[in-house]
């Protein structure tokens, strides 16, 4: 199921999705539509090890993001000081 979820946000799947929208001012994808999109399902071991990889990667981004926050404080903290001459 997770590697469905990570299909279906995936840059080509939305690109498939987005060129068969129909509709003048409310675009829809139709069942047909959805139907027609070609999604590739590898073996289940295969997408054991593409999952974990996307969730080695998601692991990474998170702590990246933490390690940002953490320096944006620092920075915070320092700038702060020198303004106020402490």
């Amino acid at each position: 199921m997770v590697y469905i979820r990570n299909l279906c946000i995936s840059e080509d799947m939305k690109r498939q999705a987005f060129t068969n929208l129909h509709g003048a001012t409310m675009a829809h994808l139709t069942k047909a539509l959805m139907e027609a999109l070609m999604v590739p399902l590898p073996p289940l071991q295969e997408q054991q090890r593409i999952v974990s990889i996307l969730d080695t990667f998601e692991a990474s981004i998170q702590n990246l993001e933490a390690q940002m926050k953490q320096r944006e404080k620092q920075y915070e903290y320092y700038r702060n000081k020198l303004l106020t001459f402490e």
